[in-house]
């Protein structure tokens, strides 16, 4: 029953929704690239298309596509790629939350403070550079975090383990406020926007 239900959420659900998801933000990372004349707004929502576009191929990697066949995820060359993948995709959903938040202030600022947005000749690179590097640098412990192992049994055969692998205490104290730092970030911010609501918002301040 857990496996059925397995195959059927992780496996056929998330690849789906996750080809849907792809398909997605390659049209919006092509039309923002098109676009004549684009705004702060077009390349923040490029960027944040970027992001969970990274999210999404890297989610079906590694949890879509195991779950769809059987004895794929107890290999030892799929453990080593998890432990490499992983990283990335917390790098790619670092930085669409915090993406998300970027544009929500950007729409705030032009909307709630034009005046100021007047005065205030931001580049979207203001916004998007520090994310950016902000993402890599809560991640790279994760880098550390994982290995893959192996260890011989008495009966002669091998087992393959995927083992914390942290060197100190300070990147332990590291890892665990990066944790918690994602966790309250996502709980708080993780749905709060998405690109329905941006996009019929900004249709919206330019109607008026």
């Amino acid at each position: 029953m857990i496996s059925m239900f397995k195959f059927l959420v992780e496996g056929l659900a998330l690849n789906i929704v996750g080809c849907i998801g792809i398909s997605g933000n390659l049209v919006c990372i092509i039309y923002f690239s098109i676009k004549e004349g684009k705004s702060n707004f077009h390349q923040l929502m490029q960027c944040l298309a970027a992001f969970d576009l990274m999210y999404v191929i890297l989610s079906i990697l590694m949890f879509g596509i195991p779950s769809t066949i059987d004895g794929l995820s107890d290999t030892e060359a799929f453990k080593r790629l998890f432990t490499n993948l992983l990283p990335f995709a917390q790098i790619g959903l670092t930085g669409s939350i915090y993406m998300t938040l970027a544009i929500a202030i950007e729409r705030y600022t032009t909307v709630c403070h034009p005046f100021f947005k007047l005065y205030h000749s931001w580049s979207a690179r203001m916004y998007i550079l520090p994310i950016i590097i902000f993402s890599v640098m809560l991640n790279v412990p994760k880098f550390f975090e994982l290995r893959v192992a192996s260890l011989s049994l008495e009966a002669g055969e091998t087992l393959n383990l995927t083992d914390p692998q942290i060197p100190d205490n300070f990147t332990r104290l590291t890892v665990n406020e990066s944790r918690c730092m994602d966790e309250v970030i996502i709980e708080q911010e993780g749905d709060t926007y998405d690109y329905v609501n941006i996009i019929c918002f900004n249709n919206e301040t330019f109607k008026e």
